[in-house]
């Protein structure tokens, strides 16, 4: 018996069982399909997903609206003695309004004055959770040129339990 006949005998087997139940057959291929392109679905949706993510600040950031009559460079160092500060950004008062204008559509005019004051931004370490921002926004507004520290934490909590879902979702499926 020749590697052939088996094989003929198998195709034959397939061929008989085409023709007696196809609908068998349809059903246990489209199940096979199904069960071998969820992998590969998954895998495109996190390739696609990992560049937008991968952009997104993970830390959380402080917005100091300064004084008029401020030293913005002694009110920033004396911000990044404040712990868990890791970085500061003096946004110009000037720059500020010129970007709050192309954003919103208004057209540079000189006629407009500025109301924005200068703004420090404080980004504080990753490891920063809600309640040690609200203790560096406590102490920062203590500082003297500080007006305002508004804060918003509750987005990043959430971000972090999102994340660990998805890492825990990610290893449970392999």
């Amino acid at each position: 018996m020749s590697i052939f006949a088996s094989h003929r005998w198998a195709l034959s087997e397939l061929a008989l069982g085409l023709r007696s139940d196809a609908s068998r057959f349809s059903f246990a291929a489209l199940l096979s399909a199904l069960a071998l392109s969820i992998p590969i679905f998954i895998a495109s949706v996190v390739f696609s997903l990992s560049e937008p993510l991968s952009g997104l600040q993970t830390s959380l950031e402080l917005t100091v609206f300064t004084t008029k009559s401020a030293d913005l460079k002694q009110v920033e160092n004396r911000i990044r003695t404040v712990p868990f500060v890791e970085g500061t950004e003096i946004l110009p008062s000037e720059k500020a309004f010129a970007d709050l204008n192309r954003n919103l559509g208004i057209p540079q005019s000189k006629a407009l004055s500025n109301p924005l004051p200068d703004i420090i931004i404080v980004t504080l370490k990753p490891e920063a959770s809600g309640e040690e921002a609200a203790a560096v926004a406590q102490k920062i507004e203590a500082i003297k040129g500080v007006d305002l520290v508004p804060y918003e934490a509750s987005w990043h909590e959430k971000m972090l339990a999102v994340s660990r879902a998805a890492y825990v979702g990610l290893i449970c499926l392999g």
